[in-house]
């Protein structure tokens, strides 16, 4: 009977590439949908600015969605700074 380490199966290194994949997957998910949050929060907030410049800012408040949405939660949403 020979004795195997976890590291030596090579059953273990299937199932590491599935974790692996299962959580690039799930990462990627919720980057997508926050993007797509901060896209339309920023979009309809900035309704009053010229159509280039609204485009501008919804392209980089996409691309910065994390920060975006923290930025617009804590000054609209805590400190109760209206958007339009």
């Amino acid at each position: 009977m020979q004795n195997y380490n976890i590291l030596d199966n090579p059953n273990n290194e299937n199932n590491q590439n599935k974790v692996c994949w299962w959580k690039i997957s799930t990462i990627s998910a919720c980057h997508i949908i926050i993007s797509i949050v901060a896209l339309i929060l920023s979009w309809e907030c900035n309704q009053t600015m010229a159509m280039p410049l609204r485009i501008i800012t919804t392209i980089v408040s996409t691309i910065f969605s994390e920060i975006y949405v923290l930025y617009y939660s804590i000054y609209h949403v805590f400190m109760g700074a209206k958007c339009y």
